[in-house]
Formats: C-alpha cells, structure tokens, sequence
C-alpha cells in the first residue's frame, strides 16, 4: 500500500461492487471468462463460495 491506496485487482473490485450490490459476481466472472483474462478455478470457486 503506497499512498494510502490498496492494491485489489480486478477481481478484488468485481468482489466489491458485488457486495454492494451493484453486480452478480458470477456474471462478471463468466463475461471475463471469453475474454483472455485468465484465472485459476480455485480462486473463482473461493471467490463465488464467498457470495453464497
């Protein structure tokens, strides 16, 4: 953390704006998916347990 601000990635925001209520995660993540941003199954399966 340089200045204050937090490093979180994209996944780290979609996580965000899906707790506020802004996004369903799962969808994000699926419309990422057939792009060629590239994401082990394990973090996505850790990250959607979370939302449940």
């Amino acid at each position: 953390m340089e200045r204050g601000i937090s490093i979180i990635g994209t996944l780290g925001i979609l996580d965000e704006a899906a707790n506020q209520g802004l996004i369903e995660l799962s969808d994000a993540i699926a419309r990422l998916q057939t792009t060629n941003f590239r994401i082990s199954r394990r973090i996505i399966q850790s990250l959607l347990g979370e939302q449940s």
